[in-house]
């Protein structure tokens, strides 16, 4: 939220207000890093260098993006092959502990988005919206309905909502909207395809996630001949934390400036 509010917006008002809407630098820049807001605002105060500059912050910021990326998709097929759910190799570490065939894995898929090559970098970056916002169509949904299943199932075992330290906001109604707002999304969001004419390779981009996340499913249901687990007997206990956070949870909670002055304290002394 802090960066939402303070960093995107922020962002979004200043430059609103350093250009003009009708500078002709905004679409006859020489350069998309011209065509910057900010490097207008930085050329009119006298300075020529603002496209690079908004360049090397667009670089730094991309190689900080890949960097997250890269180490949160290798841990998530490290926990995959540790649960048995991804090949093995995958498992294996070096170097003190880096799941180095995992993060090689991660590496390789990235480059699909070298395509643009052929594709044009428009057309592709097109296409890898089309897959990860259907990806996160099915993750949310996901989210809902196993959400709905652990409070039912927390309920059906004899436990209150007053036990659980933290409660979904408009539960269970938000939840269920959220879920079925996903699955709708889901359908639709390559209804576009569907116009005339008919764009086969954009329609196989915009729902391919979802047959290969029913193919996944169901091969893995089959194969490993597992069922839906009765809710009064689902395990709600593996897992579960002994604490919420490094701090006593008797302490009072600190306020909002106090938090802002640590975080900005501890990114120092990194």
């Amino acid at each position: 939220m802090f960066r939402i509010i303070f960093i995107y917006i922020g962002m979004a008002f200043f430059a609103s207000i350093l250009v003009a809407s009708n500078d002709p630098n905004l679409q006859d820049g020489e350069s998309r890093g011209a065509m910057s807001p900010f490097a207008i605002a930085l050329n009119h105060a006298g300075w020529d260098g603002g496209a690079d500059l908004i360049n090397v912050f667009i670089f730094t910021a991309i190689f900080s993006a890949t960097n997250s990326s890269v180490y949160t998709g290798s841990r998530t097929l490290f926990a995959l092959a540790d649960m048995g759910r991804a090949p093995k190799f995958l498992v294996k570490t070096h170097f003190g502990g880096v799941p180095v065939y995992a993060a090689l894995v991660t590496n390789a898929v990235g480059l699909v988005a070298l395509i643009n090559i052929a594709s044009g970098a428009g057309k592709v970056f097109g296409y890898l919206i089309s897959l990860t916002g259907s990806a996160a169509f099915i993750a949310w949904a996901c989210i809902g309905i196993t959400h709905l299943r652990f409070r039912r199932a927390w309920r059906l075992q004899g436990h209150s909502a007053d036990e659980l330290p933290f409660k979904a906001w408009l539960y269970p109604y938000g939840t269920i909207f959220a879920t079925i707002l996903n699955t709708f999304l889901l359908f639709v969001q390559g209804y576009g395809t569907l116009i005339s004419p008919w764009r086969p390779v954009d329609f196989v981009f915009s729902y391919i996630t979802i047959v290969l996340f029913l193919t996944l499913v169901i091969s893995w249901k089959i194969y490993h001949k597992t069922t839906l687990i009765d809710l009064k007997e689902v395990d709600l206990q593996y897992g579960q934390r002994s604490f919420l956070g490094g701090q006593d949870e008797s302490e009072e909670r600190p306020s909002f400036l106090r938090r802002c002055a640590r975080a900005v304290s501890n990114q120092i002394k990194r």
